[in-house]
């Protein structure tokens, strides 16, 4: 077999919340290198890549061929859940797309997504309108993290279709398992939240004072949860 495949940071610990299963979706698989590490680590018995772009799928079609996985890994051109069927896969891997773009995919195929045992998720922006989008579609967080890759943070969220309750502002933005278990980066994550929101005060001209409240909001949300995490 050929060398091992290498994952940057974010993919690695994105990977890491995928428990073992029968068959996972890796939605836009693009390069393929998240497919063929499930596969060879034995993280999935089956595979179903899917990219909505055929000359991307190209690639990990190739991959897949010098690998020597066309029995273990499908690949299929298709738009997002579209082309896989209900209960075909047991499980959903959607990273490297942005929050809203993800929530739209499961949002687009529920028969499909409702029915798996977990989806893992990893957006490239804000996290915060993915999380409001799972909670009004009814889909419960079972497990959340943050990676540093690149000097750039990323959230990644584990969810499932139940009874996902109504989460604050605050759950919203940094995530609701700051709550339930102190997760590595967190503090970091929420420094550079207060940072960012602070820079971002020195542009907002007087004339938004609507803005401005809703930024010193933020920040005292953020201030509220890092002094909550270091009385613990």
């Amino acid at each position: 077999m050929s060398n091992k495949i290498t994952l940057n940071e974010r993919l690695t610990a994105t990977i890491a919340f995928i428990d073992k299963c029968s068959t996972i979706a890796d939605i836009g698989s693009d390069h393929g290198y998240s497919s063929i590490y499930i596969a060879e680590e034995g993280i999935a018995a089956k595979v179903i890549a899917t990219d909505i772009s055929a000359p991307s799928l190209a690639k990990t079609q190739k991959l897949v061929n010098e690998r020597k996985l066309s029995g273990v890994i499908d690949c299929r051109v298709g738009d997002g859940l579209k082309v896989i069927s209900p209960n075909e896969a047991n499980a959903a891997l959607i990273a490297g797309m942005g929050s809203e773009l993800i929530a739209s995919i499961i949002e687009n195929s529920r028969e499909v997504a409702d029915k798996m045992d977990f989806l893992v998720l990893q957006p490239m922006n804000s996290a915060e309108p993915l999380r409001r989008a799972l909670c009004n579609m009814g889909y419960e967080i079972i497990d959340e993290g943050i990676t540093l890759d690149n000097d750039k943070f990323y959230q990644i969220i584990k969810c499932r279709y139940g009874n996902q309750r109504l989460l604050s502002q605050d759950e919203l933005e940094i995530g609701t398992f700051v709550y339930r278990k102190k997760i590595p980066l967190c503090e970091e994550f929420i420094e550079h939240l207060i940072f960012k929101y602070e820079k971002i005060l020195q542009y907002v001209g007087n004339n938004d004072p609507e803005r401005i409240h809703e930024i010193h909001r933020r920040i005292d949300g953020c201030r509220r949860v890092k002094e909550w995490l270091n009385a613990k």
